[in-house]
This record gives structure tokens, C-alpha cells and sequence, in this order.
């Protein structure tokens, strides 16, 4: 019979969590963070839609590609749910395809409001009735900040304070396969204490490189970076590490999937400035300019400084020259076609 951790005292909780982060090297709150991650990722994906577990916490929770702590989760939910009929992105007018976009978003809001905000909030209540929780949602239900309440003491500037669900539906679930999450601390526990182990559907980390690729190409179009330099830079790390894992080598046998990628972006994430038609001419980019290059660089020290990363990470100056050569790669590998 299993013993749930969260049943556990306060102070079993306490030892479990240092013993994890001691075995880790890094701090006892991004080991507490991740088991939330774990448990939120547990909650959602016992609803009846077809979604996917994507990005940077992907790659390191499941494929184990990245060394970093990747507090976010992203997910994407299938329009096709929700979407009358199958859409022809080839097919649909550019007028036609901004009218489908906001009603996809409309029906993401609804979704999420109507429907994930009252799963986890009845979740909570039943599994955790003397403890305060805190959820905060966007009006457009894009985003979700869980706040949950810490049993350790440390904390990490750089770290957020709670877990953020980003929510997105005009985006693709292919390809895609199932695949076990486990938290951190499996390691410092033994199998009779159970803890949140979802085996859910997770994106394919070919699909999610060439995701890497297009958004960096679209922010070296930018004269200034669409987000604060902050937290960005780890778009150019993820990317580094892909390309040195056997991914790297297997997207680019996939150049179907870049061109998918191209075609969901065009449809819903058009833009001017974006040029994804350069991705498939032989322009890709992926080197910034020289201030948006220091400013980056700037995030990833601090990323290192606040001890993001489980394995010692290559410089930035590294990360650059590797993607100055894989640009160069991608564009002739395009041309070739």
C-alpha cells in the first residue's frame, strides 16, 4: 500500500526534498517546484480532450536532452476538439484563418475558465482541505500561475515563486507519443510512497526543434526581442543541446515537419517581420544581433548564477558558434531540397 508523500509530516517531506536536492546539486525549491510540476501535470491530463506536454520541460523531464530546470509546462490542447470541421491551412483565406484563430481562442478561454480552473480547484479541495492554494488565470486563459505553499526555506531569485501553465490551442499535437513523468525526488524515496507519476502524451522533440528554430529565427527579426531579455535565452540553449543530441541529426531528415511548423505559424502567428518564408529560401537565422546578443547573454549568467542548470552548461559564446554552423547546416540542407 502506497503512502502518499503529501501524507508524509511536515519534517519526512522536508528531509526527502534535501536528500533529493543534495543528490541533485542543486536547491531544495527546484526540487519542491518540480513535484508540483509533476502533480499539476497529473491533474490536467485526466481531462477527456487530446493535448500535448511540450517544450523546454519536455525535453528535460522526459527526453532528458536539457540539463536545466524547467519551471513552466507548456501545453497544447487539439482544435480539432473543439473545430467543426478539419482545417485546410493551404486552403483558407488569410481573412478566413484570423476569424477561425479568434474563435479558437475563444473557445480556449472557455475551456479553461469553464472547465481546468473548477478541475483543479476541486482537485485541491479534496486532496489538500487545510492547506491554501492559489490559482491566477488570464482573461484570455492562456496562462496559469499556480501558487502552492512551500515547505523549504530557500529560494532563488531567478526562480518564479509558483508553476505557469502556458495554454495553447492552434498549434499541432503531432507526432506525439505517451511517456512516464517522475518527479526528482524518486530518486531519494523508496517505492512504497507514492508521488504524482503521469504517463501522458508528450510532443515530439523533432517537432518541438524545429518549434526552437522558427522562434529564434522569427526573434533575430526583431530589432528589439519580443520579450525581455529575461528568461530568453534559454530558447538558444534548449536549441544547442537539441542539436547535440540525436535529434539534431534526425530533424533534419524531417524537413516535412519544419514545413508543418511553418504552416501553423503562418496561419496563426503571422507577422511582417517574421519571414518564415526565409526559412525554407536559405535565410534561416538564428544568430541576433550584437545587442540583442548581449543582452541574451546577460539572462543566461544569470541563469547560471541562480543554479538553473544540473550539469555544468556550455558558455554562451559556445551556443553561438554552434548555431552560427547549424544555421548554415539547415539553410543548405533547404536549398538541397
Amino acid at each position: 500500500m502506497h503512502n502518499s508523500f503529501f501524507n508524509l509530516t511536515l519534517e519526512e517531506r522536508q528531509l526527502i526534498i534535501s536528500r533529493a536536492a543534495d543528490h541533485m546539486d542543486v536547491s531544495d525549491v527546484v526540487i519542491e517546484k518540480d513535484l508540483w510540476v509533476c502533480w499539476l501535470l497529473e491533474q490536467l491530463f485526466t481531462l477527456p480532450v487530446r493535448m500535448v506536454f511540450k517544450g523546454g520541460t519536455s525535453l528535460s523531464k522526459v527526453f532528458n536532452i536539457i540539463k536545466r530546470f524547467s519551471e513552466d509546462c507548456d501545453i497544447t490542447i487539439d482544435y480539432r476538439d473543439f473545430a467543426e470541421k478539419e482545417i485546410d491551412l493551404e486552403k483558407t483565406s488569410r481573412s478566413q484563418l484570423k476569424k477561425i484563430s479568434e474563435q479558437l481562442k475563444g473557445q480556449l478561454k472557455h475551456y479553461v475558465h469553464a472547465t481546468v480552473l473548477p478541475l483543479l480547484t476541486e482537485k485541491l479541495k479534496n486532496q489538500f482541505p487545510e492547506q491554501k492554494f492559489e490559482i491566477i488565470l488570464s482573461e484570455d486563459g492562456e496562462t496559469l500561475e499556480f501558487y502552492y505553499p512551500s515547505i523549504m526555506t530557500d529560494s532563488i531569485v531567478y526562480l518564479r515563486d509558483h508553476v505557469l501553465i502556458e495554454f495553447g490551442i492552434r498549434n499541432s499535437t503531432e507526432p506525439c507519443e505517451k511517456h512516464q513523468i517522475l518527479p526528482y525526488l524518486t530518486s531519494s524515496i523508496g517505492s512504497d510512497i507514492g508521488v504524482p507519476m503521469p504517463l501522458i502524451n508528450t510532443l515530439s522533440p523533432i517537432r518541438t526543434f524545429w518549434e526552437k528554430v522558427t522562434l529564434i529565427h522569427v526573434e533575430c527579426h526583431r530589432e528589439r526581442l519580443h520579450q525581455t531579455p529575461e528568461r530568453l535565452s534559454r530558447h538558444w540553449y534548449d536549441l544547442y543541446m537539441l542539436n547535440h543530441s540525436q535529434i539534431g541529426d534526425e530533424a533534419l531528415e524531417r524537413l516535412d515537419i519544419l514545413e508543418s511548423v511553418l504552416e501553423y505559424k503562418r496561419a496563426f502567428f503571422h507577422a511582417s517581420y517574421a519571414n518564415y518564408d526565409d526559412c525554407q529560401k536559405g535565410k534561416l537565422l538564428l544568430i541576433p544581433s550584437s545587442e540583442n546578443k548581449e543582452a541574451l547573454s546577460k539572462d543566461y549568467a544569470h541563469m547560471i548564477d541562480a543554479d538553473m542548470f544540473y550539469q555544468t552548461p556550455p558558455s554562451f559564446a559556445e551556443i553561438i558558434v554552434a548555431l552560427e554552423s547549424l544555421e548554415s547546416k539547415i539553410n543548405q540542407k533547404v536549398l538541397a531540397v
